[in-house]
């Protein structure tokens, strides 16, 4: 039996929320929380739920209601990311990342943030608990900090070589290379932005650390593999 200390789920709130609020690397935090605010709407979306049950998302033509903070390609993004991860395409992803308006990094910080969300509220609603309200952005501009050099191996988006990592990146890949002579791809999925990938880490690390088993042990890496597995499979998940 899985266990989870009191308060956890305030402990990764906590966490995200304090990123979510703060300026980006591409996105200001006002944006960084609208992104946040799409996430939550997504899932009563009139829209996502006509599209979602259609054979083709595509062929369901509608546009969400527009923000003054957002341009529509970075709303539809967030809500096809929530209501039908399942069945993106890379086709898509280039649309987006294209056409649509989005630079690379954009998109990869837009996945962060939504992921991170994710995280905070199911564990709020796992445990049975109200979401809590969206935090207040913080005032600032974005950095727009280079990261390390990303290409276009494994994934859609570009990720960093651990050849080519240094600083933050380095030391997030430093472990799994130590234990298992590899990164995995869960965390070079965000690499391409610096902040991302930290914030991503930060937030389902602190949920995955404090699991403990009936008897208050922490519980091992390959314990915790194996829930993050199972729940993948019941999800739905392709990772």
């Amino acid at each position: 039996m899985v266990a989870l200390p009191a308060g956890i789920s305030d402990r990764v709130t906590d966490s995200v929320f304090r990123g979510l609020s703060s300026p980006g690397t591409w996105w200001s935090g006002a944006q960084r929380v609208q992104v946040a605010r799409e996430a939550r709407s997504a899932k009563s979306c009139a829209l996502c739920a006509e599209r979602r049950a259609a054979l083709s998302a595509a062929s369901v033509a509608g546009n969400h209601a527009a923000s003054d903070l957002l341009p529509p390609t970075a709303v539809d993004v967030v809500h096809r990311i929530v209501t039908d991860p399942g069945r993106l395409t890379e086709d898509w992803y280039r649309a987006a990342t294209g056409d649509g308006g989005l630079t690379i990094e954009e998109f990869v910080e837009i996945v962060a943030v939504v992921s991170c969300l994710t995280v905070a509220d199911t564990l709020h609603l796992a445990l049975g608990e109200e979401l809590r309200p969206l935090p207040a952005p913080e005032a600032g501009e974005p950095s727009q900090e280079a990261g390390d050099p990303a290409s276009e191996t494994i994934a859609w988006v570009p990720t960093v070589d651990p050849a080519d990592a240094t600083g933050s990146t380095l030391k997030a890949y430093a472990m799994p290379l130590e234990r298992f002579g590899r990164v995995p791809n869960v965390i070079t999925a965000l690499s391409a932005v610096t902040r991302a990938r930290a914030d991503w880490g930060r937030a389902f690390y602190t949920a995955l650390s404090a699991t403990t088993d009936a008897d208050g042990e922490r519980l091992t890496e390959g314990q915790l593999q194996l829930v993050a597995s199972a729940t993948s499979a019941a999800n739905d998940c392709f990772y």
